[in-house]
């Protein structure tokens, strides 16, 4: 088995695998839209209805490019840890970060807008609840892979020979920022959200249909 996990790590499969699971396409996503936030330090996770709806849709892809991003780090390959493997397991454990904090937050916004639509049918109803339950269960996968990558890598910086302790550090802090970042944006999104549907709910009162349509379809030029 050593001479095995020698062998491996001879031949480079260490960089091969993190190349591999830095090219997963939705995991990929994500691992871009981390950069993009480091790169203007703030993160945008979905505010609307139509960036949550797009989330929730590729939540089971999601779950197989964790799974096997998972599975392949836990593999004792990784070894030496270069400052290039470093960087590519700091993109792919923030990007799995950033993907827990989109699927969270997603869930919080469909939430905020089911709350305010009118009830429909009771087999509507149903086929919605089934629905929204899978879409919720997938959403805890993603957040459940996410922090078990997270831990995985974490342990793996501790125990290296080469990298110091002030990479682990390191590492849990950039973690925090993305996670607490995530945390006060997606607080942002759901009372903005509910501060709309309160605004247009006193607006609308008191208007005939015709009104109400019209002024549904105008756009709030202050919020763009």
């Amino acid at each position: 088995m050593a001479r095995n996990i020698g062998s491996l790590q001879s031949l480079g499969a260490g960089d091969l695998l993190l190349d591999l699971c830095l090219g997963l396409p939705h995991l990929n996503r994500y691992v871009q839209k981390y950069r993009e936030a480091v790169a203007r330090r703030s993160l945008t996770p979905p505010s609307s209805q139509t960036e949550a709806t797009s989330i929730r849709h590729s939540l089971p892809a999601l779950v197989n490019d964790l799974t096997l991003t998972w599975n392949v780090l836990a593999l004792p390959v990784l070894e030496p840890l270069t400052p290039e493997k470093l960087r590519k397991l700091n993109a792919l454990t923030m990007g799995s970060l950033y993907a827990a904090v989109c699927a969270a937050t997603a869930g919080c916004v469909l939430g905020v807008v089911a709350a305010g639509q009118p009830k429909s049918t009771v087999s509507t109803n149903s086929a919605r609840s089934e629905e929204e339950a899978l879409s919720d269960s997938l959403s805890v996968t993603v957040v459940e892979k996410a922090l078990e990558i997270f831990s995985l890598v974490s342990s793996a910086i501790r125990t290296s020979t080469r990298a110091g302790g002030h990479v682990a550090q390191n590492h849990l802090l950039i973690g925090v920022w993305v996670l607490m970042s995530g945390l006060q944006a997606q607080l942002a999104a759901s009372s903005s959200l509910i501060s709309d549907k309160s605004t247009s709910g006193k607006d609308d009162k008191g208007k005939s249909p015709s009104r109400v349509r019209e002024g549904s379809s105008r756009i709030n030029l202050t919020k763009v």
